[in-house]
């Protein structure tokens, strides 16, 4: 069983990376992938989850295998299955849930530059696991929560679009280079020498 829910973002959403807008596809390349959350809503509203940074790596979030790239129009991108009108969201993601037509779904998308992260989950996921200690030119963002209905592609209830200025939509997101994070080691040195400054100004 599966449903499907649009995730191309020819709308005014914008995506951007740092303070400008994406290129097109003849530039950087940028690869996106949606996340569903185990919990579900009766009808439109506020999510009720929070994002994360890393939902590849939190409980209740699972990726649905759908993936988008940007295209010609800055700040745009676009499904890669079905001509990117709509993405399927396949069902056995969650024990407790069934991802039926009807339900409202709590979604997440994530983007990285295809050039260090690699068209995939997998090889992102390492790529971003080594930019925590090392600067390799990584650029990452994560979406808001989007709260939208699933469809079954118009047969009885039309597919539903996670961007846009709606409630429960995501008016957009940005993307920036991913800093090592300092080691504690490094930190403590740097307090030692900050303390080691004060006691030689008080010795004065």
């Amino acid at each position: 069983m599966w449903v499907t829910t649009t995730i191309n973002a020819q709308s005014t959403a914008q995506v951007t990376t740092g303070n400008a807008l994406m290129a097109g596809s003849a530039t950087t390349s940028y690869t996106f992938l949606l996340f569903v959350n185990s919990t579900t809503n009766s009808g439109v509203a506020s999510p009720n989850v929070s994002g994360t940074a890393t939902p590849w790596s939190t409980a209740g979030w699972a990726a649905t295998g759908d993936y988008g790239l940007n295209g010609a129009l800055g700040g745009r991108f676009t499904g890669v299955d079905n001509g990117g009108s709509y993405e399927v969201i396949p069902s056995g993601l969650f024990a407790n849930i069934n991802l039926v037509a009807g339900i409202y779904g709590n979604f997440e998308i994530i983007a990285w530059n295809t050039a260090v992260g690699g068209a995939n989950l997998g090889t992102f996921e390492t790529a971003y696991n080594t930019s925590q200690t090392s600067n390799i030119g990584l650029v990452f963002g994560y979406s808001g929560v989007a709260n939208v209905e699933l469809g079954d592609n118009g047969a009885t209830i039309p597919n539903s679009n996670p961007f846009g200025a709606a409630t429960g939509q995501i008016t957009g997101f940005t993307l920036a280079p991913v800093a090592p994070i300092p080691e504690p080691s490094t930190m403590l040195l740097a307090g030692l020498g900050g303390l080691s400054l004060l006691l030689i100004r008080r010795r004065k």
